[in-house]
């Protein structure tokens, strides 16, 4: 008992590393670049030349990227003053660092000593003498943290001759295109294409020209059993990603890509809970485009840049495909290509015209997918009862029906009936009047840290620290029960295991509840309430039923003080996770997600240990069944897990999502483990909050996906 002490000791421990951590690891660092502005004014226009001095060992993001899956904040250059007109700003040409988080990539980065040159027209009686500058990005150490820079600078007057004696003589003034012909064309020759694996589609592009026009046709072969969405949805309520297609190549102007009929197909559950359908693809299909041929044109540098979603009956996976055009292709590819005008397959036009609309005959009944909503309830039902939560009602459950079936005999079934009434009635009066509220409070974070506490005194008392009686006001209603013949009590008795559970449950009522009210009328709601509560209720009702049998069951032997003792431990882990749902309320940032699997690591790794027979209680015997044995190596083995995923590795999707979502760059003093989550984590990105439409503009302006995060915190 002594070492078991020590143990818990030990992971109680762990929490302080979080408060001893560096200020800086919190805080604020020093800006990583210097930013400088200098500017000369001549014959009614000023020249500006831009000095960024990035500090040793660290990079400045380009002002694009370069690949889409790059991970980092694109530099954003702004100049200002007063009566200046400035024209587009030129950078040098970027360095191409790969990135590695699943698939290599490269992206466009800056060192040392960055020049840019800006041109600009002076208004009468301007002289450019309140020219500014300010510059937004991220700067990034090699191989370590990342920090969001925001500098602004005044011009320091005219500078060295050196600094603009590489000033471009061909740089646009103000009214010219924001990229000049000169660095278009050096972006085409680095043309770089990627192609993802995992993505279960593949892309290949073919042009020609055709009668002084480009014509472009492009192939996408998909994997059986998967499809890739069409470029419209069709219903509003579908869920989907559109795919969109950007030709791209030196003085062509491409038309818009004429696509094939899609296949309409079912969806279960659309945006609003019902079934509905959604456009589609199978198999290998060709789009087709028209583009104008410049002067200059070179259709040997065309590309196309896909993007969108594949799915299987199982899961879905983003497409990304840029690629460039492998010549001319085969006469039979371009036979089918369609007049002008038409469609790819001659009848594409007219499945879009009911793209918005379901015909009559594919129109989802009202009572269409009833069963399916009902099934969600029972599954979460199920998995609400494996919420600690539940835990307490339990052993009161037994100890009143136990005593209730001494001195009632012939009405158990009546009490026990009752009692599931209360369950289900109760879930239902939540359902129907105060559902949103008790949801809204459950999920506080103040509730989580409750939880969380309440958590680590029952782990303490599983360890035998201490003994944890049941809440007497429990024990009292009980009682009380007794004495008006148990009919009344009983039932509140069921509405009282409600209370004591809906702190665990309500983010499945919550859930239950956005599906079934999506129907607008109540019924639903009633019967997907009534569903999920009989459901909770059935084991319990089964379990009053049977207390006598339980209770002459043999006395319980050392293997249930090792099942109660190895529920400890997992009490302090599911602690841990109500903690760190109080964290991500409140910003805090003290629980980040190496730490938190760390914690994991230390829980699981002593409830091994313990189950190895290595740490004993004081009278135990010492001896170690094959059924203790087995289950002290899976603690193990999930110990090593969480110990992996705390080294910045990635974890599957159920720990990914268990797991904080934010990590630190060290924690309490070490560094990770260069792993690719740990690598990604060191990548700033921008957080807009409870504004889709602003994050909308900033991922279009940044050219990346909005990642939405819903939470339970209101």
């Amino acid at each position: 008992m002594h070492f078991l002490q020590i143990a818990c000791l030990w992971l109680l421990a762990l929490f302080a590393p979080a408060a001893a951590a560096s200020p800086a690891q919190f805080g604020a660092q020093a800006p990583k670049a210097k930013l400088e502005l200098f500017t000369r004014a001549e014959g009614g226009e000023v020249r500006a030349v831009v000095r960024i001095k990035v500090t040793a060992n660290w990079h400045l993001y380009h002002t694009d990227l370069g690949s889409p899956d790059a991970v980092g904040r694109p530099s954003v250059l702004t100049l200002s003053g007063e009566g200046i007109e400035w024209g587009a700003a030129r950078w040098p040409a970027p360095e191409h660092e790969e990135q590695n988080f699943g698939t290599p990539v490269k992206v466009n980065i800056h060192h040392g000593t960055v020049l840019v040159y800006a041109r600009g027209k002076l208004a009468e009686g301007a002289d450019g003498s309140t020219a500014a500058v300010a510059l937004e990005g991220q700067t990034c150490e090699t191989g370590g943290t990342c920090i969001i820079y925001k500098g602004d600078a005044k011009t320091q007057g005219a500078g060295a001759d050196t600094l603009f004696a590489d000033f471009p003589a061909d740089l646009a003034g103000p009214g010219a295109t924001s990229v000049d012909e000169a660095a278009a064309e050096a972006e085409e020759d680095e043309f770089e294409g990627f192609e993802d694996p995992e993505a279960h589609a593949r892309v290949e592009l073919f042009t020609r020209a055709v009668d002084g026009e480009a014509r472009a046709a492009i192939r996408i072969e998909i994997d059986d059993t998967w499809h890739l969405f069409h470029k419209e949805l069709g219903p509003e309520d579908a869920l989907a990603m559109p795919t969109s297609i950007e030709l791209g190549g030196a003085g062509v102007e491409w038309g818009e890509v004429t696509w094939p009929e899609p296949h309409k197909a079912p969806q279960d559950y659309g945006a609003n809970g019902e079934p509905t359908w959604v456009w589609q693809h199978e198999g290998t299909i060709v789009l087709y485009a028209r583009g104008k041929l410049g002067s200059g044109a070179d259709l040997a540098k065309a590309h196309v840049e896909v993007t969108g979603q594949t799915c299987d009956p199982k899961y879905c996976v983003q497409f990304r495909a840029k690629v460039a055009t492998l010549g001319a292709g085969p006469d039979t590819l371009f036979a089918k290509f369609p007049a002008e005008g038409a469609s790819a397959s001659g009848a594409a036009s007219g499945a879009h015209a009911t793209s918005t609309d379901t015909p009559a005959d594919d129109a989802p009944k009202p009572e269409s997918g009833l069963l399916e909503f009902l099934g969600l309830a029972v599954f979460w039902g199920v998995f609400s009862l494996l919420m600690p939560c539940t835990y307490p009602m339990i052993p009161i459950t037994i100890s009143f029906f136990t005593k209730q079936s001494s001195q009632s005999k012939g009405k158990r079934l009546t009490l026990s009936l009752l009692y599931g009434l209360g369950i289900v009635l109760m879930f239902i009066l939540i359902g129907v009047l105060v559902g949103a509220p008790i949801i809204q409070f459950a999920t506080h974070p103040i509730t989580n840290l409750a939880i969380g506490a309440f958590f680590v005194v029952f782990a303490l008392s599983l360890l035998g620290l201490f003994n944890l009686e049941p809440p007497q006001f429990l024990m009292n209603m009980a009682g009380q029960a007794r004495s008006t013949g148990g009919y009344l009590g009983v039932f509140f008795m069921g509405a009282t295991l409600v209370i004591t559970s809906f702190t665990c449950t309500a983010p499945f009522v919550g859930s239950l509840l956005s599906v079934g009210a999506s129907s607008g009328n109540w019924e639903r709601i009633v019967l997907g309430m009534g569903t999920f509560g009989l459901t909770m209720a059935i084991p319990f009702v089964a379990l009053s039923m049977v207390p006598g049998s339980l209770a002459s069951i043999p006395r319980a032997g050392e293997w249930m003080n090792t099942l109660k003792v190895t529920l400890g431990f997992v009490e302090f882990a599911a602690a841990l996770k109500f903690f760190s749902n109080a964290d991500l309320a409140y910003h805090w940032q003290v629980l980040p997600r190496e730490l938190f699997l760390a914690a994991w690591f230390a829980v699981f790794l002593v409830a091994a240990i313990y189950l190895f027979g290595l740490i004993r209680y004081h009278g135990e015997s010492g001896e170690i069944g094959g059924g203790r044995l087995l289950s002290g190596m899976a603690f193990l083995c999930f110990a090593i897990y969480c110990g992996f995923g705390a080294l910045g590795n990635k974890l599957d999707v159920v720990m990914t999502s268990i797991a904080p979502p934010y990590s630190a760059p060290r924690v309490a003093g070490f560094e990770t483990g260069g792993g690719d989550v740990a690598q990604a984590a060191k990548k700033d990105h921008e957080i807009v909050l409870d504004d889709l439409e602003r994050a909308k503009v900033v991922a279009k302006e940044q050219k990346k996906l909005v990642l939405v995060n819903f939470t339970g915190h209101l």
